[in-house]
C-alpha cells in the first residue's frame, strides 16, 4: 500500500485552511431582535411597556444573519445591509453586528457611519491587545437617520484619527436601531494611503467565531 507524503498532507491542509479563511473572509455575524418599538439604541435596553430592562437584549435574539448579504462572486462587496433577518416584521427591530477588522496599513484610518435609524460603530484600538472586547471604544455614531449613503449629517458621523497597525486584527461591534420606513447600515473609510471608501470594502473583515447556538433559544438547522 502506498503512503502518502507527510508533505503532500501539509500542503493540503493549508489549502483547507485557506479555503475556510476564504469563505468566512468578508463578513460579520449580525444578532436581530425584533419589537422594540422607537428608532433609539436605548430602547434596546428597555422593555416597552414598563421601561424594565431587557430580559432579551443582548442575550436572547431572535435570529441571525452574516452581512453584508451581497453576492458571494462579488470581490470586494461594500459594507451595506437593507433589511432584518425576520422579513414578516422589517420595522421596529435592533441588530448587535460583531467581528473583527484586519488593517491593510500601519496608520491613521478615519472612519464613518451612515444609518436609518440610530446606530453606533465600537472597536478596540490597542495593538497589544485588539481582540480584548472589555476595550472597546465608541469610534462614530448616527443619532438619527442620515440618509442613504450620506456621511455628513451629524458630525459624530464621523471618527477623529484611529491609528491601527497592518496586519493586527481588531474587534468591532455595531449597535444599529430600525424604528419604521427604510432600514440600512453602512461603514465607510478612509485609509492610512489617503484611499477614501465610502461604504468600505467587506473583505477585511471576519465574523465572530462563537457558536450562534448559544444565544438562540432554539437550535439553528
Amino acid at each position: 500500500m502506498k503512503r502518502t507524503s507527510p508533505i503532500i498532507l501539509v500542503i493540503a491542509a493549508a489549502l483547507l485552511l485557506v479555503i475556510a479563511h476564504t469563505a468566512e473572509a468578508g463578513k460579520l455575524r449580525r444578532l436581530t431582535y425584533s419589537g422594540y418599538s422607537g428608532a433609539w439604541i436605548t430602547n434596546l435596553f428597555v422593555t416597552t411597556s414598563s421601561n424594565a430592562p431587557s430580559v432579551n437584549f443582548p442575550d436572547l435574539p431572535d435570529g441571525y444573519d452574516y452581512m453584508p448579504p451581497g453576492s458571494p462572486d462579488a470581490e470586494t462587496p461594500p459594507f451595506l445591509a437593507i433589511s432584518a433577518t425576520n422579513t414578516a416584521a422589517p420595522d421596529y427591530y435592533g441588530s448587535l453586528i460583531e467581528g473583527y477588522l484586519t488593517a491593510p496599513e500601519t496608520g491613521d484610518y478615519i472612519f464613518w457611519l451612515a444609518s436609518d435609524d440610530e446606530s453606533q460603530f465600537w472597536m478596540t484600538t490597542d495593538p497589544a491587545d485588539p481582540l480584548n472586547r472589555s476595550k472597546t471604544n465608541l469610534i462614530c455614531r448616527v443619532t438619527g437617520a442620515s440618509g442613504n449613503r450620506v456621511w455628513t449629517t451629524y458630525p459624530t458621523q464621523q471618527s477623529t484619527n484611529i491609528n491601527l497597525v497592518k496586519g493586527k486584527t481588531y474587534y468591532v461591534q455595531i449597535l444599529h436601531k430600525e424604528g419604521g420606513g427604510n432600514d440600512y447600515i453602512q461603514l465607510g473609510w478612509q485609509t492610512p494611503s489617503g484611499v477614501v471608501e465610502r461604504p468600505m470594502p467587506a473583505w477585511h473583515f471576519q465574523p465572530i467565531k462563537d457558536d450562534v447556538r448559544e444565544w438562540l433559544t432554539v437550535d439553528v438547522v
